[in-house]
């Protein structure tokens, strides 16, 4: 039994991902990461990228380990699994970036 015997079609997906869909983790976000040190520090993401990845590119750039940080958005704490596409206040924000 074919895909096309249970009327299912991949007509118009590339990559396992829909336009819509590629659409979304398309769009740029800007934050600003508030270091412990007090800097201030842009980076512009896609808006389907995780809490995680953010705190990978913290870590990468500023040499705090991951394990060590808990991002804020006005005083809660971002969760990583969730996109950035999950927090519709993020762009253009300040997160401040703690670390334990």
């Amino acid at each position: 039994m074919g895909l096309g015997d249970l009327g299912i079609s991949l007509e118009g997906v590339s990559n396992g991902v829909g336009k819509v869909e590629q659409d979304e983790l398309s769009d740029d976000i800007s934050i600003t990461f508030k270091l412990p040190d007090g800097n201030e520090k842009m980076h512009m993401f896609k808006s389907g990228h995780t809490i995680a990845y953010l705190k990978v590119v913290v870590e990468q750039e500023y040499g705090h380990p991951v394990a060590t940080q808990a991002l804020t958005l006005n005083d809660k704490m971002l969760i990583d699994p969730m996109s950035l596409l999950d927090y519709p206040a993020i762009n253009g924000a300040v997160v401040v970036v703690k670390v334990a």
